[in-house]
């Protein structure tokens, strides 16, 4: 009954029994009679009853019970809270109770941080609450001061003192203290924590770690082992280091998402750093190991997870001190500490790398793994600081050669992974020498190697030499004899250390090819390390090419990066390096990791301007080679550096793509052939080969001369079309046509066969016309009368147009009808009458059907007025008939006036006038547009304004886009852009272009700006619409940038992700707007004569045309516009549009025409 007391007990039993059932019927009834309980109570009486739970001696005592009661509160108050059950005072009363709760000494740690979560919801809301009150005083001009920080903060203080001599307690002192802190903005955030806690939290963890070094120091080897009063003693020390650390380390990550921003009362606070850098320092230890070693190895699981996960946090946060330091120069004793640890940190990492069980717990162990990176990455951050200078250049022959080298070997498991999955092994490899981006030890060892080559001096020259002489020794075993080693000086001291006392000669030089390849864009410009490197691969070509896996794999990737400043000199060296790259493309399965970074690296050198030339002479033999390796190769990326082959080498290829048409189209067909029976239709090989030819066809080198026999060759492919059902690659004949027909500009008779077959493909794809579109396009554009003779073409164009319009309901809320709509307004802007005469009703009346059938979608509705204004210029007499005779002449207008501000791409626009510029002239004029021919006129200016204004603003951002820096070279082959070889001037003319067309087009509009003509409130350009390219995925990160620019933004803001995890996902994208950025991109892709003609031009010839025929008709029309449409008129025929080429294309400027007077 609704308001009875709760039985506390049954409670327990029904939370448990619902959240242990493992029968789902039986735990759905279970649940809903939970849902009942809820349901029947007030929140304020249940809730509190769920707490008590909480806090009951018997519960506290069963673990997994409590746990279970734990996850459903949580579960139980956030659903509450969203739902907007609590109100402030209710909250109050629960953070009060949970509190207690936090810091009771019998809850566990685990169950702990479950209710961690539910104190800092609870917070969030009560932040939120409290926001709302506020409001709503200042609304009604009342005071309210309360505050998260007057009801807690004080109170949360004084928990310290209480909780001092229980360990468990002071954890949940600090995780109450967490909660609190992350309901707070940022600013309020770091006041708090500096105003009231963080001296307290230093000096009362000072005071654990005091105790942990007695308790340490105090303790023998036999200790470690369960049950020990010392252990636990240690256990529970370590458990409130970690909770402080944690705290610090949240506290931290919301600095950095604003910048870096606060850090400084970490890095000002001696306690703090010193305290950080005891954490790293405790050194746990057996007797058996190193002394300076930072990593825990007591050999006691439990302990040393606990020991190794608080440094490897404690680390993380003096690594971003460190860097904020660095960054801003401040001068703090943080440097001073890191200077003094940097000896042991250096020892650790000589000393994991050496460890072979160390060595292998780098993969399964996170604490030892992220301790390794942390310690690498304090490295590399500290070769920006002067202080470290001296001590990194005089460990850096044991750092590289016994740490970093060893570290960037291949371990077993990703040799394993070379072979059952190359396309990883390849992705690591770039990553490590490249991009960097990953989080794994190799990755960090070589960001450190790369740092330190670039800061501190010795660094270059010691590890290139030692690499040079190491390859050069294990290649040909000359380390197993004493007398030869003498001739590698600087390997003499490392023989019998780890790195080369320890591994394969294999291991070795794989190691070394990938520290030459870190560091190549730091050799290029060394002559003397570049000379020892050539003599010492001329030497060992052919034995580096014949060698183990990794041997190979290697030295492909390093040719990647000095294929172009090696052998300048030596050119049968040369070959035999591109030689080696080609031919180990087509590797055995069992070394395909070697055929995959081959392609890689051709990828990058067939794109550079230094090496094409050189290779030259191989270019016969190489072609010959890719040519029989197309037909069995299966490598992903070897068809990916075939895109590339064929569209760079255009001027080397010539006939011979005719072949490769050929062998491509035939691997296809093969491929294809294979696939008969299955359930699939398609498979990577053939569509990346579909990729090639596509490639090949839109090479204008290629279709010019060769187009006829590129068409014969793909005739192959073309037989696939008559039945469509049975292939995928539909679309990409359909654009490789297309791309055929807009070079040649002409339609072939292989190509108007394949037209035949269009129609089957459409019905397949049931009415989407995908691709289809935009080859039906150009057969339309480079007709040439053969619509006109050929009925059949037509009506196979009607059929698909129909079939679209029809087609249920529209995809995407756009791509059916309008799809259909968009070849209706070809054929009615290319055909002259009479070849669509016989459709022309049909497709009108049905253009119409389809504009009421979805007549709440605007899009939908400029897109078939669209089809109207089509019909304008294919025969302006035979539709306005068809208006009148039809009864929609009044409504079809009237929709035309007032969708004129949703046409929003600059197609719509140009059509809008150009239609209705055709129709100004219609030999039968209906009574209406007599009536209304100045305000027809009136909206075309009105367009016309609104083209002139995006063309101002579309030039404005091209402008920033230019004036912005760009994106920083890729140090793939340290390829450097050189200042002085571009072309400056150029660039400098264009821009004088650019700012002389915007400010002739601020002058040429002037006279309206402040009148009628753009001011309409849908003319302001406010919407990603109005200037086509401005893409959803910019818009979307300019609206989160201005959310961190809100930093004191009321609480409603700080949602945490576990809060927003409960909520539905809504879909804030506007449908409108997923309509508009289809059909933007549609509009992008038709080609038709209405976007390459000056609507200013023809404007004008429009006003002329109709002064010359009416002069005093026109003056009366002229009478009727207002005095800012009539001076824009002024201006626009006292303009002229020239073509001036700007940064390579071809764009029109507007230039007012000045007559100079003569002199009397």
């Amino acid at each position: 009954m609704e308001g009875a007391e709760i039985n506390l007990e049954e409670l327990a039993q029904l939370i448990e029994s619902s959240t242990s059932e493992t029968n789902n019927d039986k735990r759905k009834e279970l649940t809903g009679h939970l849902k009942q309980m809820e349901d029947n109570h007030p929140f304020e009486t249940y809730s509190k009853a769920v707490l008590d739970l909480l806090s009951h001696e018997s519960i506290i005592s069963n673990k997994v019970l409590h746990l279970r009661i734990c996850t459903y509160a949580k579960e139980f108050l956030k659903r509450k809270y969203i739902l907007s059950a609590a109100n402030e005072d209710h909250l109050t009363e629960i953070l009060k109770l949970l509190i207690d709760i936090m810091i009771n000494e019998r809850i566990c740690l685990q169950n702990k941080n479950f209710l961690y979560e539910l104190c800092q919801v609870t917070f969030h809301f009560l932040a939120i609450a409290v926001a709302k009150r506020r409001r709503e005083s200042n609304a009604n001009g009342e005071e309210y001061d309360f505050s998260i920080s007057q009801a807690f903060a004080e109170n949360i203080l004084k928990l310290f003192e209480e909780t001092k001599t229980s360990k468990n307690a002071m954890i949940g002192a600090i995780l109450v203290c967490k909660s609190y802190l992350s309901a707070l903005s940022h600013e309020q955030m770091l006041s708090e924590l500096n105003r009231l806690f963080l001296a307290q939290l230093v000096l009362m963890n000072n005071n654990i770690m005091g105790e942990i070094l007695t308790l340490i120091h105090r303790t023998e080897e036999n200790d470690y082992v369960d049950g020990n009063e010392t252990m636990e003693g240690i256990i529970n020390c370590y458990e409130v280091e970690t909770t402080f650390i944690g705290l610090i380390h949240n506290v931290l990550r919301d600095c950095v998402a604003h910048q870096g921003k606060g850090c400084e009362i970490f890095i000002m606070n001696p306690g703090v750093v010193n305290l950080l850098f005891q954490m790293i320092g405790v050194v746990g230890t057996k007797s058996s190991q190193c002394p300076q070693v930072l990593i825990s190895n007591l050999q006691y699981p439990r302990l040393d997870t606990l020991i190794n996960g608080t440094k490897r946090i404690a680390l993380k946060i003096i690594n971003y001190l460190l860097n904020v330091c660095l960054k801003f120069n401040y001068e703090t004793r943080l440097i001073g500490n890191n200077l003094i640890y940097m000896q042991y940190m250096i020892a650790t990492l000589q000393w994991a790398a050496s460890q072979e069980e160390w060595f292998e717990k780098l993969d399964s162990d996170d604490s030892v793994r992220g301790i390794v990176i942390e310690l690498l990455e304090n490295i590399a951050i500290s070769t920006r600081s002067k202080f470290n200078s001296d001590l990194l250049a005089r460990m850096r022959a044991v750092l590289i050669a016994e740490a970093i080298l060893i570290f960037l070997t291949t371990p077993e498991k990703e040799r394993i992974n070379a072979e059952e999955n190359p396309g990883e092994f390849l992705n690591l490899a770039i990553d490590v020498c490249d991009k960097q981006s990953s989080s794994t030890v190799k990755t960090q060892a070589a960001k450190c190697l790369e740092a330190l080559c670039r800061k501190v001096d010795g660094c270059v020259s010691f590890t290139s030499m030692f690499c040079i002489q190491a390859i050069d020794c294990y290649i040909n075993n000359n380390h197993l004899a004493q007398d030869n080693r003498m001739h590698y000086l600087i390997l003499h001291e490392f023989y019998q250390k780890d790195f080369l006392g320890k591994n394969t000669a294999e291991t070795i030089i794989e190691s070394c090819f990938t520290s030459l390849s870190v560091i190549s864009h730091l050799l290029a410009p060394r002559k003397d390390v570049l000379d020892s490197l050539d003599n010492m691969l001329s030497r060992n070509l052919d034995m580096l090419t014949q060698g183990e896996l990794l041997v190979q794999a290697r030295l492909a990737l390093f040719y990647g990066y000095f294929a172009d400043i090696l052998f300048k000199d030596d050119i049968e060296k040369f070959n035999q390096s591109i030689k080696f790259l080609f031919e180990a493309i087509n590797y055995p399965e069992e070394t395909v990791a070697v055929g995959y970074q081959a392609c890689e690296t051709l990828t990058t050198l067939i794109g550079d301007k230094n090496i094409i030339p050189r290779i030259g002479p191989l270019f016969e033999d190489i072609c010959s080679l890719l040519i029989g390796y197309v037909e069995t190769n299966k490598i992903p990326l070897f068809f990916n550096f075939m895109n590339e082959f064929v569209s760079l080498n255009k001027s080397f290829l010539n006939e011979r793509i005719i072949e490769f048409i050929r062998v491509f189209a035939n691997r296809i067909k093969v491929e294809q052939e294979s696939l008969v029976g299955s359930l699939e239709k398609t498979n990577h090989v053939i569509n990346q080969s579909c990729n090639v030819i596509r490639t090949i066809c839109e090479g204008k080198e290629y279709i010019e001369p060769y187009g006829e026999q590129i068409d014969q060759e793909l005739m192959v492919l073309y037989n696939y079309m008559d039945q469509p059902e049975n292939i995928d690659f539909d679309d990409d004949i359909a654009l490789a046509i297309s791309t055929i027909i807009n070079i040649r500009q002409k339609i072939s008779d292989i190509q108007k066969q394949v037209f035949s077959t269009y129609d089957k493909v459409h019905d397949k794809h049931n009415g989407i016309f995908g691709n289809l579109i935009v080859s039906i396009n150009s057969f339309i554009v480079y007709n040439d009368g053969w619509f006109a003779e050929t009925p059949s073409a037509v009506k196979d164009l009607m059929s698909m147009a129909m079939r679209s319009l029809h087609y249920g309901e529209p995809i995407n809320g756009i791509y059916t009808p309008c799809d259909g709509a968009l070849v209706l307004q070809l054929c009615l802007q290319y055909f002259k009458s009479p070849i669509f005469d016989d459709y022309f009703a049909e497709a009108l009346s049905n253009s119409l059907l389809i504009m009421k059938k979805f007549k709440e979608s605007e899009n939908l509705k400029t897109m078939f007025l669209g089809t109207f204004l089509s019909a304008f210029i294919y025969s302006p007499e035979a539709t306005l008939k068809y208006l009148e005779s039809e009864g929609i002449m009044e409504g079809i207008f009237e929709e035309l006036f007032t969708s004129d501000s949703k046409m929003f791409h600059p197609y719509q626009k140009k059509l809008f006038l150009f239609g209705l510029g055709q129709m100004l002239f219609s030999e039968y004029m209906p009574d209406f547009v007599n009536e209304n021919f100045a305000k027809i006129l009136s909206k075309m200016i009105l367009m016309l304004g609104r083209l002139n204004l995006a063309e101002k603003l579309e030039a404005q951002r091209e402008l920033e886009i230019r004036e912005s820096p760009g994106d920083q070279p890729n140090r793939k082959g340290s390829k450097v852009a050189n200042p002085e070889e571009t072309k400056r001037c150029e660039d400098e003319e264009d821009d004088e272009i650019i700012e002389n067309e915007l400010k002739e087009i601020n002058d040429y509009y002037a006279a309206t700006s402040s009148g009628s003509l753009l001011q309409s409130p849908d003319d302001i350009p406010n919407s990603p619409f109005v200037i086509k390219r401005v893409s959803q995925k910019e818009h979307t990160h300019n609206d989160d940038c201005c959310d961190h620019d809100h930093d004191d933004a009321s609480s409603e803001d700080h949602l945490n992700d576990s809060i927003c995890d409960d909520l539905d996902g809504f879909d804030f994208m506007d449908k409108e707007y997923e309509e508009r950025e289809e059909l933007e991109m549609e509009f992008d892709l038709i080609k038709t004569k209405i976007k390459d003609t000056d609507e200013n031009e023809y404007f004008k010839t429009v006003v002329f045309k109709l002064y010359k025929t009416n002069s005093e008709n026109f003056t009366n029309i002229m009478n009727q516009l207002s005095e800012q449409q009539n001076a824009f008129l002024k201006n626009l025929l006292q303009t002229q549009t020239l073509h001036m080429k700007i940064n390579g294309v071809e764009k029109p400027v507007h230039r007012k025409i000045v007559r100079a007077k003569r002199r009397g």
